[in-house]
């Protein structure tokens, strides 16, 4: 399998839904920019997007690590993980 760049999946979306590649890719500018908005502005910590799958928003608490380097305890702040879940419609249709 190979990677695919963004100029590939704007052309598939504007092949796909008769829109000039302009308009594709301001369309998926715009969900991608949603997706952020929707994630830094609000508290939500799921995200379904369609068919495709869920974005997932975690915090992960304050912890004490060790700098490996000098083996010193460093106290490291709360931050927020974000994975994303593909729905199993997704995974089938990649394994058929």
């Amino acid at each position: 399998m190979e990677k695919m760049n963004t100029e590939e999946l704007v052309e598939i979306i504007a092949k796909e839904n008769g829109m000039s590649k302009v308009g594709a890719k301001e369309a998926l500018s715009a969900v991608c920019a949603g997706i952020v908005s929707a994630l830094t502005d609000s508290d939500a910590e799921k995200i379904r997007v369609g068919s495709l799958g869920t974005i997932n928003v975690k915090t992960v608490p304050a912890h004490t690590g060790i700098n490996p380097a000098t083996l010193e305890s460093v106290e490291i702040p709360e931050k927020f993980r974000v994975s994303f879940k593909f729905s199993k419609a997704v995974k089938d249709a990649i394994n058929a």
